[in-house]
């Protein structure tokens, strides 16, 4: 027996139901069979070289190739309306008619999706789609606006006698939206990072930087974020942006190693050290962090770390040792080995200057030994207490 769904207080069913049209640009299949990979000719369901149109979507697009073909004129007379470039000039107008119809009915086939100008045309399809759904508006005319967009972006044009475009155009992440430009002026006058195959502009960067701040470095938290300020610049391409929060982290990491981050570092740095934070600072060290990282043996099991993990034990980095100044600012987060006096040590001697070593005082720690404060001492020649953390002493009785 059918089940009636139950609808959330303040929505009606119609406006609801809008969400599940996205499905349909994508290809979906039982969750009690799935679909099998090389069936669909893709090696791995991350693979951003196969696109798979659903059957919504493809009915219509296959209503666009029809209508098209059926046009008496166009406009250019020698250009076809559902690709980006591609033209069939000839001295008489009826004759490059008749050629773009028998382009259409040749290569505007199921075979190729209706689109067979390659992947990348394809993906700005989708990419349609899902705004016109969201926007609740019917989907319509979804190959002439992709090759439109395509033809705005991409300056300059391509050759106009070639079908397949992927290998002359590339995506580019910037502050305003995905775009599409010629592979051609990347090396000339366009200046943009690329880490792996993606490739972002200053401006995306610039955004994505601040957006990190504000939700903490939590990149699921962001990447709605950034759909959100596309779609408010007036971009219909959100949906291009990386979905898995993988491809997001080389880009964060790239960013936060960039110069001009690394300065701001140092100006706050110095800030810190001209108003005496490091009088008294707060050590401790956490295994959540970096549990997740590759390579590393789980730290409960002596046996696997001795024989699995990639890495010698003194090379893994099990712990973030934080550090806390005198009012609680952040004065750094030390990937280490262990929590072993010499470990801290030379991690606090690595990352803190002169001027800094020189202000410390005192150090709070929850496991405060006197070998520690004889290694401490070595590298922090004014240092003159230690002691347990106030932090822990309510965790240990709670």
């Amino acid at each position: 027996m059918g089940t009636t769904p139950i609808w959330p207080d303040g929505q009606t069913p119609a406006t609801l139901l809008v969400l599940l049209e996205l499905q349909a640009a994508g290809d979906s299949s039982d969750e009690d069979e799935p679909a099998d990979l090389e069936d669909l000719g893709a090696a791995h369901p991350d693979d951003e070289s196969v696109v798979i149109v659903g059957d919504k979507l493809s009915a219509y697009l296959k209503t666009e190739v029809k209508n098209v073909h059926e046009m008496r004129t166009f406009s250019p007379s020698d250009q076809c309306p559902l690709c980006p470039w591609r033209r069939f000039p000839h001295a008489w107008s009826g004759t490059s008619a008749t050629r773009l119809r028998s382009h259409v009915a040749r290569y505007h086939v199921p075979k190729t999706q209706y689109c067979c100008s390659g992947t990348k045309q394809l993906k700005v399809v989708m990419s349609l789609y899902d705004n016109d759904v969201l926007l609740q508006q019917a989907p319509c005319n979804l190959l002439q606006r992709s090759a439109t967009i395509l033809r705005k972006t991409v300056v300059p044009g391509l050759d106009h006698s070639q079908n397949h475009i992927d290998r002359h155009i590339r995506c580019i992440l910037d502050g305003k939206g995905v775009k599409f430009v010629n592979s051609d002026i990347l090396t000339t006058s366009m200046l943009v990072r690329r880490v792996g195959s993606t490739m972002y502009a200053r401006s995306f960067g610039e955004l994505l930087f601040k957006e990190l701040l504000v939700h903490h470095c939590k990149v699921a938290a962001v990447i709605p974020r950034i759909a959100m300020h596309m779609h408010a610049a007036g971009s219909e391409l959100g949906n291009l942006l990386p979905q898995h929060p993988k491809t997001w982290w080389p880009i964060v990491e790239d960013i936060f190693s960039s110069p001009s981050i690394q300065a701001k570092r140092a100006a706050m740095h110095a800030e810190l050290e001209a108003h005496t934070e490091y009088t008294s600072i707060s050590i401790d060290g956490t295994m959540r962090c970096c549990m997740g990282v590759m390579g590393q043996s789980t730290i409960r099991n002596q046996v696997e770390r001795d024989a699995d993990s990639a890495f010698t034990p003194d090379d893994s980095l099990r712990r973030v040792l934080s550090v806390k100044g005198r009012t609680g600012a952040v004065l750094g987060l030390l990937p280490v080995s262990s929590e072993k006096s010499e470990v801290v040590r030379q991690a606090i001697d690595e990352c803190f200057g002169s001027v800094a070593k020189n202000q410390v005082l005192y150090v709070f720690c929850d496991n405060a030994s006197p070998k520690l404060l004889n290694d401490l001492t070595a590298v922090l020649p004014n240092l003159k207490a230690m002691a347990l953390d106030p932090v822990h002493l309510p965790i240990v009785y709670e």
